[in-house]
């Protein structure tokens, strides 16, 4: 802002040069710091020849910063740091918020897996009828299993004996509860809200539908949408493109 406000109303010429020192500096330290990651980025791009973004962008800062060093030095021309530092800022922001999304994304998969219990109570008809609690891995399809008031169904099953009310609020968003009586599908995850039911055990672990929820948020996570597939596999040719045309210009 010095420099600039001295080109309108003047400035000593050893205060201009002693502003164009400190741009200088603060400048390549923002380069050469935080701006690091996309020269690394680039060194990689040329060392497994696949070329991507990182590497006009590190192309493009290099060059601003020599340009700007060297005008510094020989006392004339433009700086341009006040617009790298700017540019590293935008692209470094960017890339924070997409980390974040995917950060969000497996912290949803994690609370998915931590709202299902790990033990259910598991019913053992024989001779005499007992109720033993046992962790999840160890219920099979076929299993009759018992859930309390205010418990969370372990499986997808079907009811076989009782009815209730289930908040499924966590799978369909539906805040009011469901009546479910014998017959009737519930899902692992559900939470049981007045009375004691017995469910058929269908479906356990990652083959429940909340299993297949929470393995979808995480493979949507790791996966790029098609557009961005379609962009990362042309991105090699633009980047080409874009560097052949610099030169070309640049020679002219």
């Amino acid at each position: 802002l010095g420099i600039y406000a001295g080109e309108w109303t003047g400035i000593a010429a050893e205060h201009l040069q002693l502003l164009r020192i400190a741009s200088t500096a603060v400048g390549l330290v923002s380069l050469l710091g935080p701006g690091g990651v996309f020269f690394r980025g680039a060194f990689a791009a040329i060392r497994w020849r696949t070329p991507h973004m990182d590497l006009p962008i590190a192309l493009g800062l290099g060059v601003g910063a020599i340009s700007g060093t060297w005008n510094t030095l020989v006392g004339r021309g433009e700086l341009y740091f006040d617009s790298l530092s700017m540019l590293v800022f935008l692209l470094l922001v960017g890339r924070a918020l997409q980390s974040r999304q995917q950060q969000a994304a497996c912290e949803a998969v994690d609370l998915l897996r931590q709202l299902t219990p790990s033990t259910a109570k598991r019913v053992n008809q024989g001779t005499i009828e007992t109720v033993e609690t046992v962790a999840l891995e160890m219920i099979r399809q076929g299993d009759l299993l018992e859930v309390g008031p205010e418990q969370t169904i372990p499986v997808d099953g079907i009811v076989v004996q009782g009815e209730s009310d289930l908040d499924t609020s966590l799978l369909t968003g539906e805040s009011l509860p469901i009546s479910v009586r014998v017959g009737d599908s519930v899902a692992a995850g559900t939470l049981n809200r007045s009375r004691l039911i017995r469910v058929e055990a269908q479906n356990v672990g990652n083959e429940t539908r909340l299993g297949h929820l929470a393995e979808s948020i995480h493979r949507a996570s790791l996966e790029k949408a098609p557009i961005v597939q379609w962009a990362d596999r042309v991105s090699g040719y633009f980047v080409a493109a874009v560097l052949l045309i610099s030169i070309v210009v640049g020679s002219l």
